[in-house]
């Protein structure tokens, strides 16, 4: 009886352990995400190689080679591109970004898959 009760405590004590691991990955990832975000104006500097204060389709596609890679940023070129003058402005980046953003928050929240039992 001694050496289960021990048992127990033990798989008590690793499963309280494995729970705290993973509560600071997360925390760990969460942090890592907020370091990656770069603002929109810097988005922007770094697009427009030329300085002239307009992101043209051959500054935004870059060095892009793969075909669906092509595809994804032509889209958004096109989405970003409100006024169809073949150039981007800061503004019109920031009115796709923040379309973009209320779009994600309004996404419905998908629910973790439930284990079988």
């Amino acid at each position: 009886m001694k050496l289960f009760s021990m048992l127990l405590v033990a798989v008590f004590a690793m499963s309280l352990a494995n729970s705290a691991w993973a509560a600071e990955k997360k925390k760990e990832g969460e942090a890592k995400k907020e370091e990656k975000k770069v603002s929109v104006e810097d988005q922007f500097k770094k697009l427009d190689k030329n300085g002239d204060g307009k992101v043209d389709i051959d500054e935004f596609m870059g060095r892009a080679t793969a075909e669906e890679t092509k595809k994804r940023r032509e889209k958004q070129f096109a989405e970003m591109d409100k006024d169809s003058d073949k150039a981007v402005t800061l503004e019109e980046m920031k009115a796709w970004q923040k379309a973009r953003e209320a779009k994600v928050e309004k996404a419905p929240k998908k629910e973790p898959k439930k284990a079988k039992q």
